[in-house]
């Protein structure tokens, strides 16, 4: 995931590194509870920590992809002389 990203330097690197770890404990958080024995309340909670890593991977993946198209807001301007 984190070669996928292609980080250019150590913040994006260190960006990419946090999102590879958030969807792992997404995925993680998921696998975790055993709906035949839980509780209703247990299952709640469980929901919430799967909600709050989502929430937090997609503000990453924003982050990330602010970071990486940042310097294609830049214009080249050329003088051009006509005859």
């Amino acid at each position: 995931m984190i070669e996928a990203a292609a980080p250019k330097d150590e913040i994006e690197g260190a960006l990419a590194v946090q999102m590879a770890c958030t969807h792992h404990s997404r995925r993680g958080r998921s696998s975790q509870v055993d709906v035949a024995f839980a509780t209703e309340r247990r299952l709640q909670r469980s929901d919430r920590r799967r909600l709050v890593c989502s929430k937090a991977y997609a503000v990453q993946v924003k982050v990330f992809d602010g970071c990486v198209t940042a310097g294609s807001n830049l214009s080249a301007v050329e003088h051009v002389q006509y005859p």
